[in-house]
Formats: structure tokens, sequence, C-alpha cells
């Protein structure tokens, strides 16, 4: 019994200390990574791993004896995903833009509402604008088993000009939202986002 407590405690510790509530699917926008764990810090039956993950942070500490394969104590095993701590929404889905890394460096990419890379991304410094609306909504109709004709930018927002079944409109390029009415395909030229 008293080591069963012991067991339940070092959970409660490694949980608390990775500052993360668990959700199947959900975004925890307080979430942080402690990356600078010790071994002292894992607890009795405990190892310090540095691939290894608690809820997508590295280090991590793992049960002794668990993971590694055939008995090989490795730090090597990747098997957990390290992420950096998630951008959410107040409904507890992950935002549409990612980005990881510095201003001058990093990346921003779309991803769907459960955290996924989706297509779409661009340069940190340059994504202030950037929405993912259009990689977003194209990726939840494919999910859904529809045929998708959505043109999306290399950074997930709507292109311009949008056609479908012989009919095309000029959008905004954020949202998606039309800004004129749809006309049929052999006018499109009359489109002011086509004449630009």
């Amino acid at each position: 019994m008293l080591k069963m407590y012991y067991y339940c405690l070092a959970h409660i510790l490694i949980c608390c200390m990775t500052l993360q509530v668990v959700k199947s699917q959900t975004c925890d926008s307080a979430q942080a990574c402690i990356t600078d764990l010790e071994q002292s810090d894992c607890g009795v039956g405990f190892e310090l791993v540095s691939y290894h993950s608690i809820f997508g942070c590295c280090p991590g500490c793992r049960r002794i004896g668990e993971g590694g394969g055939g008995g090989d104590d490795s730090d090597n095993d990747q098997d957990d995903k390290c992420r950096p701590p998630s951008q959410c929404l107040s409904d507890g889905s992950y935002a549409p833009v990612q980005c990881k890394g510095d201003m001058f460096t990093g990346r921003c990419f779309c991803t769907d509402m459960e955290g996924n890379r989706i297509f779409g991304q661009m340069w940190r410094r340059e994504a202030s604008e950037m929405s993912c609306a259009c990689s977003r909504a194209r990726h939840e109709l494919e999910v859904e088993g529809h045929v998708v004709t959505l043109h999306c930018t290399p950074n997930g927002d709507y292109e311009p000009l949008q056609c479908n079944e012989g009919m095309c409109w000029c959008v905004e390029p954020s949202s998606g939202q039309p800004t004129v009415i749809p006309m049929p395909q052999a006018d499109m030229n009359r489109l002011p986002c086509l004449r630009q």
C-alpha cells in the first residue's frame, strides 16, 4: 500500500512540474515546458531521459525499466514527440497558426483544431497577418469526404480569386469572405481581383 502511495505521489509531482492540465485533443493555453529538469526532480523509481516527454515537453522522467526497447536504457528512444507549448483558442482548440523559434529564423505553420500540422507555413517574421483560414477549411472539408476546390496560398490563406462549378468570385484572403457577386467563369476577367 505504501509503495502505491509513493508511486501515485511521484506521478502527481511529475504532472505538477510540467505546469500542464492534460485533456485529450484539447489545447491548454497555460501550458509551459520546464526544460531544465535534473535527475533529482524525477524522484525515486524514475530516471531523467533527454528524449522522453511529459505531455510533449522534453526532457522528461520515466519509470526505470520502461521504454528503451530490449532492456536497453538508451536516451535516444524518440517515441514521444517534443513540441513547444501551443497557441490555443478560448474553447480549448488549437489556434490555426502555431509558431516556433525566434522572429528571425522561426517558422509559423497551420494546424487543424487538434493541433496536427496541415498545409501552410511561412517565416515567423512575415506571419503577422497569416490566418490559415483556407488551409483549415480545406482540411475540414477533405476529412468529411468532400471534393474541395478552395485555392490556398503557401501560407494557408485564401487566394484572392476562387472558382467552383463554373462560377468565380473574389474573396478577402484572410477570411475567405466574398467581396463581389460570383460570375460565370467565362466572364472572370471582369473580376477586380483578377485585374490587379
